[in-house]
């Protein structure tokens, strides 16, 4: 677990490496606090626009899933604070973005803490509970996605942004297996916590029904066939962390049976995983796209 830990908090800090160091824009921000079942504290930050009275919302979930509240410089408050998502979606949205518990991608306490975090959220006076979007950033793009596609979870979302996310958690698995066969370092650091998944739900998901059906769970791939709302995933060409089969795999799935989803693919230097430090590439086209939707 200390190697997992290790490995996922330099994953996270390198997400943010691009933006670590960018002017921030002042906003008027309030801490919320909520908790999972297991008695868990978790604590969000909203930006709301001065004298703005019911707005549409956006649930905001970072990428990492050791960062939290108490990452003053990477946690969810610096991503609320970042110029280009200030710019984009703060002055025109009610924004909360979110911390959740995890010891493992996937792990069922991550949803719980987005599910908490949307009752609470949607409970403040200058929101509009029937105008709620899901953003999420890599791991919080698997996030969004399975918060707003999968009906269990009984959210009303009018629409999900994934950047850079994971669609399918098998995929990732074994994309991170290959890596580590590659690269010792990888393996050092146990790549993302694998082993975390796989003693937690079963490898490989054909080996029992079991592991069947938890990888499916986790899959939007799973779930894009009913859905709902409309979907944009905006995805680097040359992800390595992330790579882009799983946005291809995705909407190749919405194709199939005629669903709403919109693609951006991001070519050229900006083409890898740090998207969220390109304000016109990312945080305005996902500002459009909500504009239409919300």
């Amino acid at each position: 677990m200390l190697k997992t830990a290790v490995f996922l908090s330099v994953f996270a800090v390198a997400s943010l490496f691009f933006f670590a160091e960018a002017k921030q824009t002042k906003l008027n921000v309030s801490k919320i606090e909520y908790s999972i079942s297991d008695g868990t504290s978790l604590t969000g930050w909203a930006s709301v626009p001065e004298g703005a009275k019911k707005l549409p919302g956006v649930i905001l979930i970072h990428g990492g899933a050791s960062l939290s509240d108490k990452d003053e410089k990477y946690g969810p408050k610096h991503l609320l604070e970042m110029d280009e998502v200030a710019d984009s979606l703060g002055q025109k949205y009610a924004v909360f973005s979110v911390e959740y518990a995890s010891k493992y991608f996937g792990d069922a306490r991550e949803f719980e803490s987005i599910i908490a975090a949307y009752k609470k959220f949607i409970k403040e006076p200058y929101v509009d509970p029937e105008r709620i979007a899901f953003v999420g950033i890599s791991h919080g793009g698997f996030l969004a996605l399975l918060s707003s596609l999968d009906p269990a979870h009984g959210l009303k979302s009018k629409a999900v942004v994934d950047i850079s996310g994971v669609t399918d958690l098998a995929m990732h698995v074994r994309h991170y297996e290959n890596w580590m066969k590659k690269d010792k370092d990888m393996k050092k650091y146990d790549a993302y916590g694998v082993s975390g998944v796989k003693n937690a739900l079963g490898w490989p998901p054909e080996s029992d029904l079991r592991a069947k059906e938890n990888f499916s769970k986790r899959s939007a791939l799973t779930y894009i066939k009913d859905a709902k709302i409309p979907v944009l995933v905006i995805h680097g060409a040359k992800d390595r962390f992330v790579p882009f089969e799983h946005a291809a795999a995705l909407v190749s799935e919405a194709r199939k049976y005629n669903k709403p989803l919109e693609l951006v693919e991001i070519r050229g230097l900006m083409g890898g995983h740090f998207l969220i430090a390109s304000k016109d590439e990312v945080w305005e086209r996902a500002s459009a796209f909500l504009g239409k939707n919300l």
